[in-house]
């Protein structure tokens, strides 16, 4: 009886380009046996970062008259933030389910690896004499995660045969930036479990809060994202002197601007104790006698904020003009902690100068999550002078006042949540149709971009944000006379909002009061009262092709 052999034989032609597809195509090798090999296929074409994948094939053997295992490990040019399906699909002679068994279809990559084992069992022979083949070659697939497209030829060993460059489509809102290393893709990953984490008290939630977790205020229309106008918030402080904001406070027994809503404590308007059940507590018109400012918030989405940390203060300071020495109606501030020593860049009012504390805060004022420092003043980015900066100062540990030991949330839990947010990549602009084109030259023209910049030099490349991340007069109807950092115009100026991706985000203007992208536009005044009656002044299509056109950004 003739014992034919079933062999894997490793390739050794590699490919030089990460997208490089190695095909496996198990193929007759004598009477009632086959042989596996592995075949090298340089792609047709390959976009910059695709996700591509290959048969990666380890040197084996199994005797096919006592049947055995045949193992192919797929291998991904990167990880993904999410799971990849690899489809595959089987040709040949032998028969699924009587020569051979494969259980894994679509094979699953796990996020944050790059690699996963196809697990083929042989089943012993029935007709020794019989030649059987069997070719497995990548096919496009659905995955959950990145989409897979593209696709490449081949003529192999015993005929020809199709096989298939994996890409990775454009990147989609929740991923990470590409081109990250295995590591920071783990902590992305493990970030992403926390900001989505729902927190409860015997963890350290409270003893105030608004959310339960980060994700309840970031989730339209991802994780990461920005929040409908229910999930407003509100801030107030009470006002002791007639200089604003020097002479404000935060209203006892919060630590922040913050109001939370729910939580133990008490209400300052009737003196008595609520609780999760009471609801929110009442904002009082008077505190030791001082009347109280109030304000809402509505969340701000977080993708692609980290990339503003690569801007340098030199860049931000170029385009501003506090007192307007052009003459154009437009000035711009930097926002800065004690001295100007450290700039602002993240928030609605360029509060936070990076991510770590940018972080931080909403973890201790949304939620009442203590932490300590995770770099500190290693943190603060483009040179600072001293380690204070807007949010607070970065060598202090948070504390509160519940049961449970500070900090609440571990260093490691943290940095996993910082690479979260710095690693989120920015929305992928749309391609532009005509009407976005012609959008796009009306946006400048009529001097919207005297603001909104359409892209930032950065160490890292451009960051095409549509922000100038500076802070501006946006007209007395929105002035909220709360205090978020140290320019002198702070009280009344809010940040210019980045527009990529805008239409994803409603409802707009930092306390959700602006429905759609043109109701936004007409809430405009101030320091952009030039562009708005410009604006206003364009035919109802040129208008219409400005919203095309940020609707595509």
């Amino acid at each position: 009886m003739v014992n034919p052999l079933v062999e894997c034989v490793e390739s050794r032609r590699r490919a030089l380009v990460s997208s490089c597809l190695v095909a496996l195509a198990v193929l007759a090798a004598g009477s009632g046996g086959v042989r596996a090999q592995a075949l090298a296929n340089p792609p047709q074409a390959s976009a910059q970062d695709a996700l591509s994948a290959r048969f990666e094939v380890s040197a084996q053997a199994v005797r096919a008259s006592k049947g055995g295992d045949l193992t192919a490990t797929v291998l991904l040019s990167r990880p993904s933030p999410r799971a990849v399906e690899v489809a595959f699909q089987t040709s040949g002679t032998a028969i699924a389910g009587v020569d051979y068994v494969i259980d894994q279809s679509p094979l699953v990559v796990p996020p944050g690896e790059t690699r996963a084992d196809l697990h083929v069992t042989i089943r012993p022979a029935t007709t020794p004499d019989t030649d059987k083949s069997l070719f497995i070659t990548l096919v496009p697939g659905q995955p959950r995660g990145p989409s897979l497209v593209g696709v490449a030829s081949h003529d192999g060993i015993g005929g020809p045969f199709s096989s298939h460059v994996v890409h990775l489509a454009p990147i989609e809102l929740g991923d990470p930036l590409p081109g990250l290393t295995g590591a920071e893709l783990t902590s992305f990953n493990k970030g992403r479990e926390t900001f989505e984490h729902r927190f409860t008290p015997s963890e350290g939630l409270g003893p105030f809060y608004n959310a339960t977790s980060c994700e309840s205020c970031h989730s339209k229309p991802v994780t990461g994202g920005a929040a409908d106008l229910y999930r407003n918030f509100y801030l107030a402080v009470y006002q002791f002197g007639p200089t604003l904001p020097q002479q404000s406070a935060s209203i006892p027994p919060f630590l922040s601007a913050v109001v939370p809503a729910f939580g133990s404590g008490v209400d300052h308007a009737t003196t008595t104790q609520f609780t999760l059940e009471g609801g929110r507590p009442l904002i009082p018109d008077t505190v030791f006698g001082f009347p109280v400012l109030s304000a809402q918030r509505n969340s701000i989405p977080i993708f692609g904020v980290g990339s503003f940390e690569f801007v340098s203060n030199a860049t931000i300071l170029s385009h501003a003009d506090p007192d307007d020495l052009d003459g154009n109606g437009v000035s711009g501030r930097a926002n800065t902690a004690l001295a100007g020593t450290a700039m602002g860049r993240l928030g609605v009012k360029s509060q936070s100068n990076n991510i770590e504390l940018f972080t931080r805060a909403p973890l201790q004022n949304q939620m009442g999550i203590t932490t300590n420092p995770f770099m500190g003043p290693g943190s603060i980015v483009s040179l600072p002078l001293s380690p204070v900066q807007v949010s607070g100062d970065p060598n202090a540990p948070t504390f509160d006042h519940d049961p449970v030991a500070d900090p609440e949330l571990s260093s490691e839990r943290l940095g996993d949540l910082i690479a979260f947010t710095r690693f989120l990549a920015p929305p992928v602009p749309k391609p532009f149709d005509a009407d976005a084109a012609a959008g796009a030259a009306i946006f400048s023209q009529v001097r919207c971009t005297d603001c909104h910049i359409p892209s930032l030099p950065s160490s890292k490349g451009p960051v095409r944000a549509y922000s100038d991340l500076l802070i501006h007069f946006m007209g007395d109807t929105l002035v909220d006379k709360l205090k978020f950092g140290e320019a002198p115009t702070t009280t009344t100026d809010f940040r210019t909002q980045p527009l990529w991706g805008v239409s994803h985000f409603a409802p707009y203007l930092h306390d959700g009061r602006a429905p759609t992208i043109m109701d936004a536009i007409q809430m405009h005044a101030g320091e952009a009262q030039t562009s708005h009656d410009l604006f206003m002044a364009l035919t109802e299509a040129q208008r219409l092709q400005v919203i095309v056109f940020l609707e595509h950004l």
